[in-house]
């Protein structure tokens, strides 16, 4: 709105909506003293620095460096594109790094009530963000989940926002149920390489031994699959129908591969316990299937075998009830000459059931159809 210059001094003074933009960067202000000599820009006011990638600081006071990228802040507030956040009574920042002091950080967004505290939050006495090395270094640091505090720690270190993935704690969850109480789950993320990677899920609870959980995943040059295992020792009544088995598990996996023109895909869902994923709320399946298709895509056809197997978490076995077909094979043949204008084609299978009450079906068949 004004402007004052000092040409002696080499000062611009600038009051009211200051606007400042370069190479993208936009700096607005209530005021800013602009010192040539010293390279300064001293903003002051409702300050609010926004770079070209969305991140936007907000302060009451920054003096920065004529590039805007160095400089000091107060009372700042930085919100990143990923929408996570950082509060600091102070703080130094420069292209490589950003130390601050009195600071909060959170991933959560931001509460509508500004005295409202996140789902979670890390306060720390002082942060050091490389931007460079992308870590983000903490000294005497606690964690809060719902303005409580529930740890400390003088050292702490987590990626910073453009890192993809990395071996470390991921954020934890809290849970509470009639069988565990309440309970906190502490997932760590192991990145092995850039295909493959192991993630451990270990939840401890007021009334249980840790219960873990692992996932793992692997990409290779003929697909991809993916391994869930369940592991937990315990007699609870309300988490086995078996207090004699002395650990209680269960494993899910998928995948799916192509080798050569066969197209192959799997399924595997089991545990030692019918409701074992009911019981400890994996999911509510009333039904276990693990499967296993390999499909060849002919010319004129197809080619599939497969294996199924089914167990009932809800129900006993009963002879109408198909535990395992192995195998199963199927072969479709288009014959290439219409008939009749129409297309003949040929269904051959053959299969082998094998049911809960001990009872054996094979059969064979083979059918022709026209369209």
């Amino acid at each position: 709105d004004a402007v004052q210059f000092d040409e002696a001094e080499g000062k611009l003074d600038a009051k009211g909506n200051v606007a400042i933009e370069r190479d993208g960067q936009t700096l607005r202000a209530d005021t800013v003293l602009w010192k040539r000599q010293d390279n300064t820009m001293d903003a002051s006011g409702q300050v609010i620095l926004t770079e070209p990638d969305g991140t936007r600081t907000d302060a009451q006071r920054m003096v920065l460096d004529n590039q805007l990228s160095a400089g000091e802040m107060y009372e700042m507030r930085q919100t990143l594109p990923n929408q996570a956040w950082i509060k600091a009574d102070t703080a130094s920042v420069s292209d490589t790094n950003i130390k601050a002091n009195d600071i909060a950080y959170s991933a959560c967004p931001e509460c509508e009530d500004p005295e409202a505290s996140p789902f979670w939050q890390l306060k720390a006495r002082t942060i050091d963000y490389d931007r460079v090395a992308q870590d983000v270094r903490y000294r005497d640091v606690r964690l809060e989940v719902a303005g409580v505090p529930v740890l400390y720690s003088p050292y702490f270190v987590h990626p910073g926002p453009d890192v993809v993935r990395r071996s470390g704690f991921l954020n934890p969850s809290f849970d509470s149920s009639e069988a565990f109480g309440a309970g906190i789950e502490t997932p760590y993320h192991f990145a092995l390489a850039s295909n493959y990677d192991l993630t451990v899920r270990p939840r401890f609870s007021e009334k249980q031994d840790p219960y873990l959980v692992s996932n793992w995943r692997h990409l290779t040059r003929w697909g991809e699959y993916e391994v869930n295992t369940y592991m937990h020792d315990s007699d609870d009544a309300l988490l086995t129908s078996n207090p004699d088995e002395s650990v209680n598990f269960g494993v899910k996996a998928s995948g799916s591969f192509v080798f050569n023109d066969w197209h192959t895909k799997f399924k595997l869902v089991d545990a030692n316990d019918d409701l074992f994923f009911r019981r400890y709320k994996v999911d509510s399946l009333d039904k276990m299937e693990s499967n296993a298709t390999s499909v060849n895509h002919l010319d004129n056809g197809y080619v599939q075998v497969a294996a199924y197997k089914y167990r009932s978490a809800l129900r006993d076995e009963t002879d109408k009830t198909v535990d395992v077909i192995l195998p199963s094979i199927t072969h479709r043949l288009d014959f290439d000459t219409p008939l009749a204008k129409g297309q003949l084609s040929m269904l051959n299978s053959l299969q082998h059931n094998s049911r809960g009450l001990g009872l054996d079906i094979a059969e064979a068949s083979s059918r022709l159809t026209w369209d």
